[in-house]
């Protein structure tokens, strides 16, 4: 009981501006994203390059909802690996 309530609650007490103050993310980033997530929109997925001065890749996983590592273990994976060796 309450489980959920203290996990929105840690998305609720972030502000913009205290987002703001963190700066870009300077590292090669991937970002793997689900077209059937009711969580995160597309557009709004897509935003988090422009927060990104590093090496940025977006993936797209077809078929997939907002729970991949549940869903699409091996694709995930593959995305990572990717990522790792440098080839994608």
């Amino acid at each position: 009981p309450g489980a959920l309530t203290g996990a929105l609650n840690w998305y609720r007490a972030m502000s913009g501006a205290a987002l703001g103050a963190v700066g870009p993310v300077t590292v090669p980033t991937t970002y793997v994203w689900s077209d059937r997530d009711n969580a995160i929109g597309r557009g709004v997925a897509e935003m988090c390059a422009q927060h990104v001065t590093g090496e940025y890749r977006f993936v797209e996983l077809p078929g997939v909802s907002h729970w991949i590592p549940d869903e699409a273990p091996a694709p995930l994976a593959e995305a990572i690996l990717a990522r790792v060796r440098g080839t994608a």
